[in-house]
This record gives C-alpha cells, structure tokens and sequence, in this order.
C-alpha cells in the first residue's frame, strides 16, 4: 500500500557556508532520486527534476549566507508524481512507471559545486586513438554571457605521473536554463605514446580542466577517463580495432540491496565474475552508480548502461500531448545520466529502453540521437 499510496516526503539538512562561498557562483547537483524531487535553500524554491537522475541546477545569488543554511528536498512518492490519464507516470523510472508504484528516495549523492562567475556544465573525453589524442568537449555556462575565456586542459596517467599533453583554446560562457542547452567548445590535447584501455589492461589518465578569464581561474573540474574505442564493423563489436566479445550477465540494481553487496562489490563485479569467465554486465533499468563504474574501469568490468524507460511490453496510452512530456523527460535524464558516467572507460553501450512495442520511431530517431 505504501509503494501506492505515498505522495512525497521530506528530506532536511544544515550545512555551513563560508563568506567566499556565498558570494560565488552555486551549483546544486544531485545524482539519483527514485522518483524526482523539487529543492528548496533557506525556504526557497531553487529547482525540480521531474525524472530519476542526474540533475544540476544554479542557486539564485543571495539565496547562501555565511554560517548555517539548510536544504529541504520535496521527494516524491508514487501518488505525488504527475501522471497520464491512463495512470502511468510521465518519466521513466524503471519498474516504478511499468507497476504505477514506487518508495521515495535519494540513493546517491547530493551536492553543491562553488565557481567564480563561470561553471563547467559537462567535460566529456572522446579518445582519438589514430591520432593519438583526446579531445574534450567543455560545455562552459553560468548566470550572464562572459566573453574573451581560455580553456586550459592537462592530461597525465592515472593514479600518478607527469603531464602528458596540454591542450587550450578560447571560449565564452553562454547562460543555458535548458538541461539540454549549452555551446560546447572543444580542446584536443596530445597524447603521444598514450597506453589503450581495455578490459586486460586497464590504463586510466586523469584530466584536469580549468576556465579562465585572464590569469584568474573561474572553474576547475577534473575527471579520470581511458582512451578507447568502441566500434561495430561487419557485425562485430570492435574494442580499439579487435574484435570484443561481451560474455556477461545482469545487473538488477544490486546497489541498493543494502548489505548483501555493500563493501563487496569488487569480489561481486570482478572476483565471481572472472571466476565465470564473464567481462560484462548490463544494467537493469538503472545505470550504475559512480563507485561501481570506477571499480569497473579499474578492474576491466565493462558495463552496458540501461537508462529508466522500461515497458514491459506494455502501452502507456500516452496521449500525443502526454508524449511529448515523457519525450522531454526521457531525454533530459538520458542527457544526464550520460554526461554523469559518459568518462567511465568500462560503460561501452548505452541500452535506451526495454521491451518496447509502441514507440520505437522515435527511439530509433530523435532518442537514439
């Protein structure tokens, strides 16, 4: 009855500010949400995310003090979300849309990321093994246009060792309300002589990126990544150019199983797996949270990522109006989740959905795009 019949709960907390902190740029970020939820900062409303994933949001200026704040989440439960006619929710979110159930709750990290007047909104690695580079794609944005920006970005081996490439070139910051807005501006950086990852040998780089107005640095992110190449030639997966053979198995959200996998999960996803002879999972209906994804790149467990719109087999009965909300909210979150894991060398496929019958042109197009 529960899983029915709770419309949201309420979830709060105090944290400290510093007077710098305050006065910066404030980005409130949220990984995994079972069922969405709006937030609220010192009682205002600052953001809502409809779907289950990744979300980032900027806090309004003056809405931070120095000292004491508090956060309260208004999480939903399975009568509190919008629905169709039909009963079924407008957002993929797994079983919880296919049964029209589902308890509230936060399953990841909630955070808040301080920049001066510019934020890195996305840095994702795209490997070019035949050039022997890596070319990153930085999505700058904040409150107001700002012009006449560099994009500096750095690259040396993981977990230690010496810069192997620099890379830089010029930029602006573009505000971007829109999740899936924002202008991307791209930096190749050399990598001569780089090490390929793959699921034998596992060699990680760490890049670092900076945004900077003159000489002052306005954000820095930093993220690991491995250079690879998946590809389908003739039929055949190609990890780097070789065949790849994916021997694995399924993923059923054992993250959340409590104690049964916590503290366990390199024995669960590399020991017992090897010990079958597997190199692979897939993820059901759920992509895998940060920790798993780096015990995968660093153990060469490869994952195909599921996103949250599962049928069943099912017809929603959207009507085309209804649609096009769920349309919005599937690739909000598909955007999310991507961006949010897109520099795990082990997630190699993305799954878009599961056991669909009713919509598959636009999966096919404007989904799959």
């Amino acid at each position: 009855d529960l899983s029915r019949t709770v419309k949201f709960v309420w979830l709060r907390r105090k944290f400290k500010v510093s007077k710098p902190q305050a006065e910066s740029l404030a980005v409130l970020r949220w990984n995994h949400i079972t069922l969405g939820a709006a937030a609220f900062i010192n009682g205002t409303k600052v953001g809502w995310n409809e779907p289950t994933g990744p979300y980032q949001v900027i806090v309004p200026k003056g809405m931070l003090k120095p000292g004491e704040n508090e956060i309260v989440l208004k999480v939903c439960g399975a009568a509190g979300v919008r629905k169709a006619k039909s009963g079924y929710f407008m957002f993929g979110s797994g079983f919880a849309t296919c049964h029209k159930r589902g308890m509230p709750g936060v399953t990841d990290d909630v955070w808040i990321d301080f920049a001066r007047d510019v934020y890195v909104k996305w840095a994702l690695a795209m490997p070019d093994l035949a050039h022997s580079k890596v070319r990153i794609r930085v999505t700058p944005t904040g409150l107001e246009r700002i012009n006449g920006l560099r994009i500096v970005a750095a690259v040396r081996p993981w977990p230690t060792g010496e810069v192997v490439g620099t890379g830089e070139t010029k930029a602006r910051s573009v505000p971007a309300a829109d999740p899936l807005g924002g202008e991307h501006f791209f930096v190749d950086v050399p990598m001569p002589g780089f090490k390929p990852w793959t699921y034998e040998d596992r060699n990680l780089y760490l890049a670092e990126v900076k945004v900077l107005r003159n000489d002052q640095v306005l954000d820095t992110v930093t993220f690991r990544f491995g250079m690879r190449e998946i590809k389908v030639v003739g039929g055949n997966y190609k990890l780097n150019g070789k065949n790849l053979w994916l021997r694995g198995s399924n993923l059923v959200f054992e993250w959340n199983w409590g104690d049964v996998v916590k503290g366990k999960e390199k024995t669960y996803l590399v020991t017992e797996a090897r010990e079958m002879s597997m190199n692979s999972f897939r993820t059901h209906t759920q992509p895998p949270p940060r920790l798993w994804a780096d015990i995968c790149d660093e153990h060469g467990t490869m994952i195909l990522a599921e996103l949250p719109v599962l049928y069943n087999y099912r017809d929603y009965k959207y009507t085309p109006e209804e649609y096009k909300i769920f349309h919005r909210n599937s690739l909000t979150d598909a955007a999310g989740w991507i961006a949010r894991l897109w520099n795990h060398p082990s997630v190699v496929m993305w799954v878009l959905s599961n056991e669909s019958r009713n919509d598959n042109r636009w999966e096919r197009g404007p989904y799959q795009n």
